[in-house]
């Protein structure tokens, strides 16, 4: 497998729209990491740089990005308005940002790529031999790394690469793009603990002799590790004015009442937003879900209606990081 590596305006502009929505939504402020304006020194991993650009000249820019599917991002299959995506490249051009320097990075690839996808397959069996194609598309803006999730309908992983990050960075959003979909289909798992498992691997599985060796600066991978590093204080400050500066409207999980649930997910919800900022257990879910048939009651049902309900919050704008799992209490909605 040759790995290909692309870079246009096109794919900026697409990360962009991205890390706007991340922003928009609530999930990077609620997942740990820390946006501030482009360029920004990245020695700190949990650091998300975002061009300062006038995006209230968009009509209703913050609202129609939290509205895209991110699903699909980065690739060549997404479905977002035509219309947003040629006024975000009108406002990019106007910022004339650097072209990201990724020749480094994109030799030392070609040199070890093989030997770290046979060791990815040996980690995860199931999966030797299920990659069809690797395109890394360089970038100089949000995370280290943004990537599509892999599954059965498709093999082709790509991958948005930061130009300040390394090998390690590549690995691990090829693992996590592989296990993401058994964490939360199979598993019925949450974010935090995708990431969990793809820094372990990273950490302590045989790939990690490969890794340090090749990438020095591997630990700045561990995205759980690094995200909820010590707070800080004036970083926070200056990335909430930025924010603010940006026209970017609080989150609010609260107001939900545009989301259509079901009943069942409606009162489930509501018992959420009520017991806010104390966690709901499972048995109090449970008292919803398996009302008429106690006999019933499951943990798995318990957690899959969680993640519906996360999905549903997504897929109108509002971060499912807002529903939160608390071990050995159950869950919670952050305010």
């Amino acid at each position: 497998m040759v790995t290909k590596w692309e870079y246009s305006l096109d794919h900026e502009v697409l990360r962009l729209l991205h890390t706007a929505h991340q922003t928009g939504n609530g999930f990077y402020k609620l997942s740990g990491f820390i946006v501030m304006p482009f360029p920004q020194s990245h020695s700190n991993g949990r650091i998300v740089p975002i061009p300062d650009l006038t995006y209230q000249n968009i009509p209703r820019f913050w609202k129609r990005v939290t509205r895209i599917d991110p699903k699909n991002l980065p690739s060549k299959n997404h479905y977002i308005d035509p219309e947003l995506i040629s006024d975000t490249k009108k406002l990019l051009i106007s910022a004339n940002l650097p072209t990201p320097d990724f020749s480094s990075v994109q030799l030392a690839w070609a040199k070890y790529e093989n030997q770290i996808i046979d060791a990815i397959y040996s980690l995860i069996p199931s999966k030797k031999n299920s990659i069809s194609s690797i395109t890394i598309w360089p970038t100089t803006m949000g995370t280290g790394a943004s990537f599509n999730i892999y599954n059965q309908k498709s093999h082709d992983i790509y991958i948005w690469l930061r130009e300040d990050k390394g090998i390690a960075t590549i690995v691990e959003a090829i693992l996590t793009s592989l296990t993401r979909n058994d964490v939360y289909e199979n598993l019925a798992g949450i974010w935090q603990e995708s990431e969990f498992l793809v820094d372990w691997l990273m950490a302590y599985s045989p790939l990690n002799e490969i890794i340090r060796k090749i990438d020095p600066d591997w630990n700045s991978t561990l995205t759980i590790k690094n995200t909820r590093t010590k707070q800080d204080g004036s970083l926070t400050e200056k990335s909430e004015q930025f924010l603010q500066k940006l026209g970017i409207p609080s989150a609010d999980p609260v107001n939900v009442e545009h989301v259509v649930f079901s009943p069942r997910e409606k009162e489930i919800m509501d018992l959420l937003v009520n017991s806010s900022p104390h966690p709901v257990s499972s048995d109090q879910i449970g008292d919803i879900l398996f009302k008429t048939k106690p006999e019933e009651y499951s943990l798995f049902a318990i957690s899959k209606t969680i993640q519906r309900l996360r999905d549903k919050l997504e897929q109108n704008g509002i971060s499912g990081s807002f529903i939160q799992t608390k071990r050995g209490e159950g869950y919670l909605l952050v305010s």
